[in-house]
């Protein structure tokens, strides 16, 4: 296990907001969002396509790419002694990669493809001080460790000669390089069939507990949050409606939208005679939401408040916090 951060914190992110130019104007896309990573914690982002969640894991790295986005506030605290927004882009390397590392949604663009995959891992691990035989050693060990067939074969071969699965696992391969204490995911089996998915959630799930490195993990599949996580946090619309262990969350959601996502998996799980639940709408577009709560022109418990307030974050017993005005199982 790593050595754990004194306030048990590994990340703590205070009011992130996030835009990017549209129409000439800055949009925010990421609106105030706040949470924690402990130490060697699974924490699960789910929501919509639209809703945030890779602009947040993009922000965490400092990737949003400039002009067109910027992050305009916020805090981001590393074990709780070093804020890292603050650092300039060289000094802000030094944890990208080494203390915390990102896996990319697909696998097929994410990797050069005209360097090998060894050429691709030396150069990373170069990074750690290592050239030569003893980078290409270090790389053996990194492609046996996520599970990839004959590795000392696959270190000559270019992408186009590997399945999707096999360019998954060079992709973590390439993360875990730098021995880093947190593994952002965002939605890294997407790209994948449904075979090669459950290989991948195993493998990150086993990575985590062997190292002991936290795991951010984005998604839109709360199966996905359900087999791999402890913790989840739920957005819309740049915003955090819902947060709560995953237990909790699937016993008793609070928050309507989030009801609304338990619904359709419940559907898609109760046979064929089961009429397919949606949440009516569509998430709006940039710069395009309401007054007061997010969720208001999709939400049938909607008053007035609703349109003029948008309501504060409360809990829910001890860990469970929620943004609603009306909360709770349906009337």
């Amino acid at each position: 296990m790593k050595n754990s951060p004194r306030n048990g914190h590994l990340l703590q992110v205070k009011n992130l907001v996030t835009s990017f130019q549209v129409g000439g104007k800055a949009v925010p896309v990421v609106r105030g969002v706040s949470f924690s990573i402990r130490a060697g914690e699974a924490l699960g982002v789910i929501g919509e396509s639209g809703s945030g969640k890779s602009v947040t894991s993009l922000s965490l790295m400092r990737l949003i790419p400039t002009p067109l986005g910027q992050i305009e506030a916020g805090e981001l605290w590393w074990e709780g002694e070093q804020e890292l927004f603050s650092l300039s882009p060289t000094a802000f390397r030094k944890y990208r990669g080494a203390q915390m590392a990102m896996i990319f949604q697909d696998p097929m663009t994410s990797l050069n493809p005209v360097l090998t995959i060894g050429a691709q891992l030396a150069e990373t691990i170069a990074r750690q001080g290592l050239m030569g035989q003893e980078a290409k050693r270090r790389a053996v060990e990194l492609l046996t460790q996520v599970g990839l067939s004959d590795p000392a074969r696959r270190w000559s071969a270019f992408p186009h000669q590997l399945s999707g699965g096999m360019k998954q696992r060079v992709m973590i391969a390439l993360a875990l390089a730098g021995n880093p204490k947190l593994l952002i995911a965002d939605e890294p089996t997407t790209a994948l069939d449904v075979t090669i998915q459950a290989q991948i959630l195993n493998l990150l799930r086993d990575l985590r507990a062997q190292q002991g490195m936290a795991l951010m993990m984005i998604t839109h599949d709360l199966g996905v949050i359900a087999q791999v996580c402890e913790r989840v946090l739920v957005l819309y619309g740049g915003q955090i409606v819902e947060s709560a262990q995953v237990e909790e969350l699937f016993a008793h959601p609070q928050h309507p939208y989030t009801q609304g996502l338990m619904r359709s998996i419940q559907s898609l799980t109760a046979g064929r005679a089961a009429r397919l639940e949606v949440i009516p709408g569509t998430v709006p577009a940039l710069g395009e939401f309401p007054p007061g709560c997010p969720f208001q022109n999709r939400c049938d418990r909607t008053q007035e408040i609703c349109r003029q307030v948008e309501p504060e974050s409360r809990f829910f017993g001890e860990t469970q916090q929620a943004a609603c005005h009306f909360p709770g199982a349906p009337q």
